[in-house]
């Protein structure tokens, strides 16, 4: 009967179990409690892993993370490889070169056949362009004067360019070929 009574009392997670004259009382947790703590954990858990992601997302990708100063930074090195190259033709050309900056860069793989006959200005990085032909450069002067920016940009000729136009020397006026419209006025900046 005693076993009965201590076997009930354990269902009602309360037992009292009485050991030579004294009694113990043993209280377990309720199921309920532990399934209620569990879940609160799991969902603070989760809370403070989505608060994480975003920082560390956020430290990723946005604006000054570390993908963009990668990306900045291999950009800077692509532009100082490209001078480097340019900086050691201006000695070759000072040590009396024959090549044109078009062929020596054509030569040490900056720039490619293909890129220089396309139309408009040669792109060599994000901030450093070439010019190579007359048509190159009216497009440019055209772009600068209808207000295309190009501040921050460094832009090399890299050949001899015939603007195939000849003026007369006293009067300064038109013989044959086209006038050439300077790049940028007061108004505008290249």
């Amino acid at each position: 009967m005693l076993w009965y009574n201590i076997k009930r009392i354990k269902q009602k997670k309360i037992g009292i179990i009485n050991k030579g004259g004294r009694k113990v009382e043993k209280i377990r947790i309720m199921k309920k409690a532990i399934k209620g703590i569990t879940l609160l954990s799991l969902v603070v858990t989760i809370i403070v892993l989505l608060i994480l992601a975003g920082v560390a997302i956020n430290f990723s990708i946005g604006d000054g993370g570390i993908l963009k100063r990668a990306e900045d930074a291999a950009t800077k090195y692509e532009e100082a490889s490209i001078k480097e190259v340019i900086d050691i033709y201006k000695l070759n050309e000072a040590m009396g070169g024959e090549e044109t900056l078009k062929e020596y860069l054509i030569e040490n793989g900056i720039i490619s056949e293909e890129e220089i006959e396309e139309e408009g200005l040669i792109k060599l990085s994000e901030n450093i362009y070439g010019i190579s032909t007359y048509e190159e450069l009216k497009y440019l002067s055209e772009s600068v004067n209808k207000g295309e920016e190009y501040s921050g940009k460094t832009i090399y000729v890299l050949n001899d360019i015939d603007c195939k136009a000849e003026y007369n020397e006293e009067t300064g006026e038109l013989i044959s070929g086209e006038n050439f419209e300077p790049i940028g006025s007061s108004n505008t900046s290249i």
